[in-house]
């Protein structure tokens, strides 16, 4: 079962990487920072009332996979709008824990101090929407997986600003994984940024 899953880990990534180097030979264009969007706007919502991707449910104990999944880490800097202190180490324990519950009870959800349902996920990828221009660690959230992807022919590092080698990896990304191809981080882009090769 493990050869399998190994398996089909990098034959997603063989297809993640060819759609990145065909949208690269293809001349992506950066958007115009400020720019609206009207497909932006209503995918920013489109997963409001339907099931996220096969799920990437989180809570005490969880800890980074490996340099490809680390979706604890890209919690941390997320939950950082919430409590701005909060270490980036890639272990969900006791302060991450603390960290959940005092997003959950700023948005009224549940506070189970988990992330574990649509909802939670979904409030806070709304609340940490990024375009070009953005900077801070909302940014650093997405860079860690596109570094991680892209690093070698984007030239992404994990340094908090969406300039233009993070616009083109969040688009080819966005193509990559079907998502509309507006090099902005919304709802459905999250999404696959987390879950990404993770299934």
């Amino acid at each position: 079962m493990r050869t399998n899953d190994h398996l089909r880990h990098h034959a997603r990534k063989i297809i993640v990487l060819g759609t990145a180097l065909v949208a690269a030979a293809a001349g992506l264009t950066a958007a115009v920072p400020g720019s609206a969007d009207a497909a932006t706007t209503s995918g920013q919502h489109s997963l409001t009332s339907a099931a996220l991707s096969t799920g990437y449910p989180l809570g005490l104990g969880s800890r980074d996979v490996n340099a490809a999944n680390r979706q604890v880490s890209q919690l941390q800097y997320l939950l950082r709008r919430y409590v701005p202190s909060l270490a980036v180490d890639g272990q969900y324990g006791y302060r991450t824990q603390t960290a959940v519950r005092t997003f959950q009870k700023a948005e009224r959800l549940a506070n189970t101090g988990s992330m574990r349902t649509n909802a939670d996920w979904i409030r806070l990828f709304e609340r940490n929407a990024i375009r070009y221009g953005s900077t801070g660690n909302a940014v650093r959230a997405a860079q860690l997986r596109l570094a991680n992807q892209y690093g070698t022919i984007f030239g992404v590092t994990v340094d908090g600003s969406f300039g233009p080698k993070t616009l083109k990896a969040v688009r080819a990304y966005q193509s990559a994984f079907q998502r509309p191809v507006t090099g902005i981080v919304n709802v459905t882009t999250w999404d696959v940024l987390f879950e990404g090769l993770s299934a």
